[in-house]
């Protein structure tokens, strides 16, 4: 008996691939009835991988060819770093799972093997996120940031070649690739991107099927973390290119969502907490994000508006 086979969507940069790759191993683990296949799909920021990411649009720049492919059923399910995923997503197309999250940390890779702290004076740190820019500025207002682009490989290239002193990157990226080399974690009160360590994996809203079957890898815990970090993204109206950091994290049955606005240029930085029940994550994303926003963050975000 001939098994079923199921395409499974993905951007083509090594990262990516190993991501899908772990998701297939994932559903191979509880399922033999489909055999997988990897289709690469080339998406707007991989067609202009030289241009700043918040000149390409704002919303789904490194999803919006997949969704396609997903509802054009050329492909059945998608696999996506769960930070590149809109707030909103298309009709048709259900978010079916969120696995177990890995680390959600930045670090940073330097030519000197130096962290943050040691870097000298006047280094170029290379970064395509405004949060990223904001935060390194925060910490140190005497380095420069300087726009980079590329795939994970490329930008550590531009540092080894002297184009840079550092940049910063998502751990996960780092282990994900196996590579080695020496970085260094960002303090801990800096927080990641909504969604930063963990995938989502998606697939048509029609496919009882398929969304039973991506049920069992979705890790609950995460779910609900993830989903309060972009709880509080949409109803602040942001973006990933918004300087905004987010985590959720669940301790003893109780659900913590910390978050972070700052300036473009770090010198303004914003801070603020909630918790309850982890079952409320839409609830205290709200709240939180309407919270910050009496705080002083509705003014930080006019601001950023006008300089997009």
């Amino acid at each position: 008996m001939s098994k079923e086979k199921l395409i499974i969507g993905t951007r083509g940069s090594k990262l990516a691939q190993i991501q899908a790759r772990e998701v297939i191993a994932d559903l191979k683990k509880i399922t033999d009835k489909f055999t997988f296949e990897l289709k690469i799909i080339k998406t707007h920021a991989d067609k202009f991988n030289s241009t700043p990411i918040h000149k390409l649009g704002k919303k789904g720049v490194f999803v919006k060819e997949i969704d396609k492919a997903l509802l054009g059923e050329e492909i059945d399910i998608s696999v996506h770093s769960m930070k590149d995923l809109p707030t909103l997503i298309p009709n048709g197309i259900t978010l079916a799972a969120i696995p177990k999250r890995k680390t959600h940390k930045d670090v940073i890779y330097s030519r000197e093997n130096k962290s943050l702290k040691e870097l000298k004076s006047g280094s170029i740190i290379g970064t395509g996120s405004f949060r990223r820019r904001s935060q390194a500025l925060f910490l140190r207002k005497d380095i420069e940031i300087q726009n980079i682009r590329g795939n994970v490989d490329t930008r550590i290239k531009k540092v080894d070649n002297g184009e840079y002193d550092a940049i910063i990157l998502a751990k996960i990226g780092v282990q994900r690739l196996n590579l080695e080399i020496k970085t260094f974690d960002l303090p801990d009160f800096i927080l990641p991107a909504a969604g930063q360590g963990a995938l989502a994996v998606e697939t048509r809203s029609e496919s009882k099927e398929i969304l039973n079957l991506l049920g069992k890898i979705n890790h609950q815990q995460s779910f609900f973390e993830i989903m309060a970090e972009n709880s509080f993204i949409k109803t602040l109206g942001g973006g990933c290119q918004i300087p905004i950091g987010v985590l959720g994290r669940i301790e003893e049955n109780n659900l913590i969502l910390l978050a972070e606005i700052l300036d473009i240029d770090g010198t303004k930085r914003i801070t603020s907490k909630i918790s309850g029940k982890p079952n409320d994550y839409l609830i205290l994303g709200e709240k939180l994000a309407n919270k910050m926003q009496y705080q002083g963050g509705r003014e930080l975000l006019e601001k950023l508006k006008e300089i997009e």
